[in-house]
């Protein structure tokens, strides 16, 4: 930037006040980028399992929100109804709660390499337990639909880390994690059409968790 030589704002203290002012703007940019870097710009809202992140100037009534360990937004309404961008729709009418459920629900776990994280978890849903996953078994895919009742349902995992001898590995690219889907059979295939919760842990962890999410079944 260039002033005037006879100007009378030419001077050292006037070079020393833009330098200040440029000095702080560079670290007002260099600000703005840490923080549209951070981890909190990543985090996803759901609402009923399905992801509304562009969504905005919505108010949503009588509904139940949970923040999981990643910072992820789940809003459990289901008077609502979303589908991906558009805008939330309160539906006509509710769906009876307490009943069976109409689709299909199952749990799947997948492993970057079974036995790296060294963890074991006890499954519940709506305070019920349903059984225990190992770190060394191979993927499974379980209906669980039995335990769930149409309208709001809890499920609860309890990872335990389970260290026999030495530590196998300290990776955060080694996890074991389990998945919540809605999907359908067909022939010895299970397909899922939609994700509802997403719980994992990785070879760095090392404390003991328990984390519990509410969801939509239809």
């Amino acid at each position: 930037m260039r002033v005037l030589k006879n100007g009378s704002f030419y001077s050292i203290s006037s070079k020393l006040f833009v330098g200040s002012q440029l000095s702080m703007l560079s670290a007002l940019l260099m600000l703005g980028v840490f923080l549209i870097g951070s981890p909190a710009a990543a985090r996803q809202v759901k609402l009923n399992g399905v992801g509304i992140d562009a969504v905005t100037n919505q108010k949503f009534e009588n509904c139940t929100v949970a923040i999981d360990a990643y910072g992820n937004i789940d809003i459990v309404a289901p008077q609502y109804s979303a589908k991906g961008t558009e805008v939330p729709v309160l539906k006509t009418a509710l769906p009876s709660a307490g009943g069976p459920p109409v689709n299909k629900y199952f749990i799947i776990t997948e492993k970057s390499a079974p036995g790296m994280t060294q963890y074991e978890v006890d499954l519940f849903i709506n305070a019920k337990w349903v059984r225990k996953f190992y770190d060394l078994e191979e993927r499974i895919v379980l209906d669980v639909t039995k335990y769930l009742r149409a309208g709001p349902n809890k499920i609860t995992f309890v990872a335990k880390k389970n260290i026999e001898g030495t530590r196998r590995s300290e990776k955060q690219s080694e996890y074991f994690r389990m998945m919540l889907g809605e999907g359908k059979v067909g022939g010895h295939n299970v397909v899922i059409t939609r994700q509802l919760v997403d719980f994992r842990k990785t070879a760095a962890d090392m404390t003991n968790a328990r984390e519990q999410r509410t969801f939509i079944a239809q």
